[in-house]
């Protein structure tokens, strides 16, 4: 079902109202916002709600359609006058928090983004919560009093399989009656045997989030007043292990918190036996009490060091905190050479704003730079931080967002989706790495920006906002030279260090002249062995995992490739498996061509995982890892390998872009790009500023202490434009660039809306996407581009064509939202049928 249909799915629809205090004469009724991919707000009755009072931002059980229980979010509570539109409506089931689990603030935001990146505000919803504060029913089939097994030579093969294991399980969900029968789809079964009145369906709603409880040590009724305490500790002062424990628990109680049994005997090195005094004596009691899932942050913490700002950072701090000064502050532009101790000035920004008893959102691109954030953080501000990323726990999810919400937690390091949590006192953003890629989210929807959603955020709640990096995108740095940010610049590396020498590597000449070993050049060899002689390490960027990125039949040619996706298979060595890095389809069959049936695959190309087998071979003494999404899958990998590569048990790294941002290693002097020609070489408007961010964010990685940084890029085209802007400042690269956008009408000098039509059938989806495209270009003309196959035309044996829209910055991007919506609806009102599906992405990268 596409977004933009409006299907009544059972109860009443109204519009998105941005008011949420309405209030006159009638029936009290409410808008429910549900986490399901329409655009509608559904609304139900207010009676009967028992002892849980409904309220904005709480969370209640709904019926919709027929099967069908949500856990929804209350939008807005009015009155109806109509009593007959009243009487329409079906009532909520249930109130499922005592307190709002979603701020006002939230939902404005929730509107505007589904607004702006054309989804339904439910989308937004289902991306927002952490799946334990989501719900829907699971579907069961049951028994009636009728007893089909009674007369079961009237029954098929499979009605009688099914009626057993009915019988024998009490019911059934809808997978296990597929497994039962084996079949795809047992829709049509279900009703035939449910019109017969042998089965009834039922929704069950089970909340996915419990509380975890465990039994916890607290201090006796009589125990918490605290003249009895003080008798107490008299009375066992000649027992010091009995003291210990007293001392350990009454001191969490004082702080209102609770210790395990557990996590006592943990401190004190003694067994339970030990404990057991003090519960003969009724001094202390066991209680089951709800405990944290949250991971314990302190062994992030350092030992902590003054930060001592240099002159350059002073004055960016003083320049950036008398911009902030007004009543309305710009979104501030930090431009800062990498390794210029930008976090530095983050950290005093974010003293300021606890000074102001505020929170404050730290935002970065990719969990493998949280590690180290954290570290400073942690070291800076203790347990008042948080931590929101896709790797923890759906559990964990939930126990930040309601620290986030009732303020426990003032400081979050998390990825794009931590815009989302719902801060009460917010009151600085700072987006790290601004111009990266990652924080555009892709698939499913919403596909939002992450730092333009916090733009957004800060300009409507009032509040700073920090946009961070060594190269801005190109739409930032032009909004500050035309004045919409405020430009802060840090020139210079901190710490007296100084920026690395970059070598372009001509790998062309390199094997004409036969000085190449492999992938490595002798340049790059020789400077690897200098460097690890020194007791230095070393980061080789190569841009493609796996072993080896397809192999090649050497006797028909035949190059396996997925069933579902139109991409050849990935050869990963480790697991001895073909893989589709789109749809996840796995082949064992490395060995055998399918076609010639002959024993002669070919690997062609070399992925991180053949690079690391190589470069263990040339150096067999020095500890070599790799940092890819393959070896980064368990919830503590990237950490721990961060971990061990700082503590430099690892003297060489390898990884794909996740080695490029952000990192800072203080014994790091080289790192290597082993093929540049892969940046280079991708048909895309932003090829040349990726590339540029990407080489240049990575050449930071080196020699970032006292120590002399090199940097080596290998390249079959060492001609290129891209290394002659290496060498020189950003300023040079944007006036070159932003030349060519200007000239091609790119952004920042248009807006793009790119419509992706999915089918899966190829020529229906082929003709489908010339009837609207044609329709399309009566309102946008040559701002059209396509329809067209992309690069990859069928993923998940979904076929895909693009359409691209180049608006112009005149065109109010409102006005283009609203004609195309109603595109969209013209075009399903004339279709033969709602099966082609539209998927948006506004400002796409």
């Amino acid at each position: 079902m596409n977004s933009l249909e409006n299907d009544n799915l059972g109860a009443n629809t109204t519009p998105f109202l941005e008011n949420l205090n309405v209030s006159a004469l009638g029936f009290r009724v409410a808008d429910i916002l549900l986490p399901i991919p329409q655009q509608a707000i559904f609304t139900y009755r207010l009676e009967d709600t028992g002892e849980l009072q409904p309220e904005v931002g709480k969370r209640v059980l709904v019926q919709l359609g027929k099967n069908k229980l949500y856990a929804g979010v209350i939008l807005k509570i009015y009155q109806e006058s109509s009593l007959e539109r009243y009487e329409e409506l079906k009532n909520i089931k249930e109130v499922l928090d005592p307190e709002p689990v979603v701020t006002p603030q939230l939902l404005g935001l929730y509107q505007w983004v589904a607004e702006y990146y054309l989804c339904g505000v439910g989308e937004v919803l289902r991306a927002s919560l952490p799946l334990g504060l989501k719900g829907e029913s699971t579907i069961f089939v049951v028994p009636t009093e009728i007893d089909p097994l009674k007369n079961s030579e009237k029954l098929s093969d499979k009605e009688y399989i099914f009626f057993q294991a009915l019988q024998a399980k009490g019911n059934l969900t809808l997978q296990e009656v597929q497994t039962v029968l084996g079949i795809a789809n047992p829709q049509n079964f279900i009703k035939k045997q449910k019109e017969r009145g042998w089965i009834e369906l039922q929704a069950v709603y089970k909340p996915k989030y419990k509380p975890k409880m465990e039994n916890c040590l607290i201090l006796a009724p009589d125990q918490q007043i605290q003249e009895n305490l003080q008798k107490t500790f008299e009375k066992i002062s000649k027992n010091s292990t009995l003291t210990s424990i007293l001392q350990l628990v009454a001191s969490a109680w004082l702080q209102k918190k609770v210790l395990t049994e557990k996590e006592v005997c943990q401190k004190l090195g003694i067994t339970a036996a030990k404990i057991r005094p003090l519960y003969e004596q009724k001094i202390l009691q066991v209680e089951k009490v709800p405990v944290e899932r949250l991971p314990d942050l302190s062994f992030h913490q350092k030992h902590k060091k003054d930060i001592i700002l240099t002159e350059k950072q002073v004055q960016a701090l003083n320049e950036i905190r008398s911009a902030l000064n007004t009543s309305s502050p710009k979104p501030i532009l930090l431009h800062g050479v990498t390794g210029s101790g930008k976090t530095h000035l983050y950290i005093e920004l974010i003293k300021d704003c606890l000074v102001q008893e505020r929170q404050a959102l730290y935002l970065l691109p990719e969990i493998g730079l949280t590690k180290q954030i954290i570290d400073k953080l942690v070291t800076e501000f203790g347990e008042i931080v948080g931590v929101y990323h896709s790797k923890i726990s759906q559990a964990e999810r939930v126990e930040t967002w309601k620290k986030v919400l009732s303020g426990l937690y003032r400081v979050i390091i998390g990825v794009r989706s931590s815009i989302f949590l719902p801060f009460s006192e917010l009151g600085l953003i700072i987006v790290d790495e601004e111009h990266d890629g990652s924080f555009k989210q892709y698939d499913p929807a919403p596909r939002y920006h992450a730092r333009d959603t916090a733009i957004y955020y800060a300009h409507k709640l009032g509040i700073p906002i920090i946009l961070g990096s060594a190269t801005p995108s190109l739409e930032s740095f032009t909004n500050a030279k035309q004045g919409r940010y405020h430009l802060v610049s840090l020139n210079q590396r901190a710490l007296e260090a100084r920026l690395p020498q970059i070598e372009i590597i001509d790998m062309r000449a390199q094997i004409r002249n036969r000085l190449s070993h492999g992938l490595f050049s002798d340049v790059l060899l020789k400077a690897m062995k200098e460097t690890l002689q020194k007791g230095e390490q070393i980061i080789l960027f190569h841009n493609r995992r796996g072993y080896s990125p397809y192999l090649v039949c050497q006797n028909c040619g035949y190059t396996p490739k997925c069933l579902y996706c139109d991409i050849s298979l990935t050869y990963h060595k480790k697991d001895k498996q073909l893989k589709c890095h789109y749809c996840g389809y796995v082949d064992s069959n490395t060995m055998r061509c399918r076609q010639c049936k002959e024993y002669a695959f070919k690997h062609e190309g070399i992925g991180t995982e053949r690079l690391e087998e190589q470069i263990q071979e040339l150096f067999p003494n020095y500890q070599t890892v790799r940092l890819d999404t393959d070896t980064t899958r368990t919830k503590n990998a990237t950490q721990n390998l961060i971990y061990r590569f700082e503590r430099q048990e690892v003297q060489i790294l390898i990884g794909t872009q996740m080695v490029t941002k952000g990192l800072d290693f203080e014994n790091v002097t080289l790192v290597a790009v082993i093929q540049a020609d892969r940046l280079l070489n991708f048909p895309d408007f932003r090829a040349l500023e990726n590339a540029y961010q990407v080489l240049t964010q990575f050449s930071g990685r080196a020699g970032r202490s006292h120590k002399q940084g090199r940097v080596i890029i290998q390249t079959m085209n060492p001609d290129h434009k891209i290394f002659e802007l290496l060498q020189l400042p950003y300023q040079d690269f944007y006036e070159y660039e932003i030349l060519q956008r200007k000239k091609f009408l790119y952004p920042p000098y248009s807006r793009l809306v790119r419509i992706e039509m999915q089918h899966k059938d190829k020529i229906y989806l082929e003709q489908q996407a010339q009837i609207f495209g044609t329709e399309l270009r009566k309102e946008f003309g040559t701002a059209m581009l396509g329809p067209v196959y992309p690069m990859v035309a069928r993923i998940k044996s979904i076929y895909r064509m693009q359409i691209l829209l180049k608006v112009g910055k005149t065109l109010p991007s409102t006005y283009v939202r609203g004609l195309l919506k109603e595109k969209i609806q013209a075009y399903y009102n004339n279709a033969p049928n709602h099966t082609l599906k539209f998927v948006f992405d506004v400002d796409p990268r």
